[in-house]
């Protein structure tokens, strides 16, 4: 794993200040793939009623009536404002991206009674994109990081009642990080690049419940996933907690309003196979410096009367899964995280229906938050960093449905 000691330079560290790296790339970087999803800000669990469901509900998958072609790229814009407490002096940075975003393929079958799909597809569910830049009198030091998780899913969904909706899916997670950073100061220049690449497989349950025509209610249950990891020729493992999401919508004729919650615990996430038989700390670290992470989020839609056209907008908040704690090992003094800012986010979007057959949404989300901490140092007094981290993402989704 990626253990930050070794790239401090004046007691200076990147923003995952933790040695848990995965723990801080996956809690603060969360993507919503599809451009209504996007649009409703995430309110999508006890909606989605695309192909994308097979990321967000997949029990959603056994309301479609038709076979469905679909696909998305998106285009974000990160930027990171960091300042050295006893420096004062802030640096921002910024990276830009267009990556695909989603593409899928929904097959409904011929069923008796109720209905039966099955979906197939890849979506991108983590940007990896976190430069920081720090400084510290004449020393600089300065990271660039980039990279992605995608998980390619194959799933089903049946309508089982009435009123009851079931699905799975099988998910294939992927993806890599690439870690690059260099200091400068009065000593000179120094460099070092990492490389992180992992892969992992996971199963997402959904069920969709709809007891009459305007209310649907929806939960999903995520269970934890071993990714399989390769850093700079280490093997080892690391394990995402299980994600429990809930969600309520509400349509009244052409206005849909819903609400959403996706609640994971980091502390419960783990190492297996670590060199030198380190498992054991970092697990005591995730146990103690990392907690609960809740994202809420609710969402609005409205059709145009006379037009086939929808807008809709949205409001998210989540919170840090860093905690306050402040760990000593060797005399080595790390985390005390602060939220100062919580992450909070809006999105706003439009849908547009072609002659019944193709429809192409829009959305447009920002979130900002603001967080700080103390720097791994062995002073009596480590000095704290505050990072604001803000988020922009354009995203395009075309569908096709025969």
């Amino acid at each position: 794993m990626r253990t930050l000691s070794g790239l401090a330079l004046l007691g200076v560290l990147a923003s995952t200040a933790f040695s848990a790296a995965e723990a801080d790339l996956f809690s603060l970087t969360p993507s919503f793939p599809g451009a209504r999803a996007a649009g409703l800000a995430g309110a999508y669990e006890a909606v989605a009623d695309d192909g994308t469901a097979l990321w967000w509900n997949p029990a959603a998958l056994s309301r479609l009536k038709r076979v469905e072609f679909a696909g998305g790229m998106h285009h974000m814009a990160f930027s990171n404002r960091s300042v050295l407490a006893s420096d004062g002096r802030p640096s921002e940075l910024d990276v830009r991206r267009n990556p695909l975003d989603h593409i899928s393929i929904a097959l409904p079958v011929p069923t008796y009674r109720g209905s039966l799909v099955w979906a197939l597809g890849w979506a991108r569910v983590q940007d990896f994109n976190l430069p920081y830049r720090i400084r510290d009198g004449e020393s600089t030091f300065e990271v660039s990081e980039s990279g992605s998780a995608g998980i390619f899913s194959l799933g089903g969904a049946a309508q089982l009642s009435r009123i009851f909706h079931g699905g799975a899916s099988l998910q294939f997670w992927s993806g890599k990080d690439d870690y690059y950073w260099t200091s400068t100061g009065s000593e000179g220049r120094e460099e070092g690049y990492d490389k992180l690449r992992f892969k992992g497989v996971g199963v997402k349950l959904g069920g969709m419940v709809q007891p009459f025509r305007q209310l649907r209610l929806g939960f999903t249950l995520s269970t934890p996933v071993k990714l399989d990891q390769s850093y700079d020729g280490s093997d080892y493992s690391f394990t995402l907690p299980l994600a429990f999401a809930a969600g309520v919508s509400w349509q009244e004729r052409a206005w849909l309003l819903s609400a959403s919650m996706e609640h994971r615990d980091w502390s419960t996430a783990g190492y297996d196979d670590l060199p030198f038989g380190q498992d054991q700390f970092y697990n005591r670290e995730l146990a103690r410096g990392y907690g609960s992470q809740t994202r809420y989020s609710l969402g609005g839609e409205m059709t145009v009367i006379g037009l086939p056209l929808r807008l809709r907008g949205g409001l998210f908040l989540r919170n840090l899964a860093q905690t306050g704690s402040v760990l000593d090992d060797d005399g080595l003094s790390y985390g005390a995280f602060r939220e100062e800012d919580p992450f909070l986010g809006y999105s706003v979007g439009a849908g547009w229906l072609f002659d019944e057959v193709v429809s192409l949404d829009l959305s447009f989300s920002a979130e900002s938050g603001r967080f700080s901490y103390l720097d791994r140092s062995e002073s009596a007094n480590p000095p704290r960093i505050e990072e604001e981290h803000r988020r922009r993402r354009l995203t395009l989704s075309l569908y096709y449905r025969m």
